[in-house]
């Protein structure tokens, strides 16, 4: 071969490793956690739980559902987290993907540098599970966290 013929075969060869490449875009998930107080004191309904509230009273028998904090995060799968949520608590997510595409969510669950609890989920993309945490004040705490 010639010396020209000999430069576009190795350009050939380069070009082909390039488009061999496996070339996909990260997949992310979206997080999103509302915290809720829970109490059987006296006081007026929380608008913004008026969706959850049925599936609340199902689930822990209490009279009043507050939301007392709220915050989203984002993640590559795999990946981790953190949501803020107000009041020193913090949600430390660590995700991964399912063989069947779902997504398993390993969540640790602290107030300032107290580990309060620590479980994990798999759900589908846009679904949700309820957290039953500790007790607060008169009441307990409870976590809605959301796969997006």
């Amino acid at each position: 071969m010639r010396p020209r013929g000999i430069r576009i075969l190795g350009l050939l060869i380069a070009a082909s490793g390039f488009l061999s490449l496996d070339v996909r875009a990260e997949e992310k998930v979206s997080l999103k956690a509302v915290m809720i107080y829970a109490s059987n004191e006296p006081g007026d309904k929380d608008s913004r739980l008026s969706a959850v509230e049925p599936q609340l009273r199902n689930l822990f028998r209490f009279e009043r559902y507050q939301q007392s904090g709220y915050g989203t995060s984002s993640a590559n799968l795999p990946g981790s987290t953190s949501i803020l949520l107000g009041q020193g608590h913090k949600l430390d997510i660590k995700v991964s993907k399912t063989e069947e595409g779902k997504v398993r969510a390993e969540v640790h669950w602290t107030r300032s540098d107290e580990k309060l609890m620590s479980t994990a989920y798999v759900l589908n993309r846009n679904e949700s599970t309820w957290m039953g945490g500790p007790s607060h004040d008169k009441g307990k705490l409870i976590i809605l966290l959301s796969v997006l």
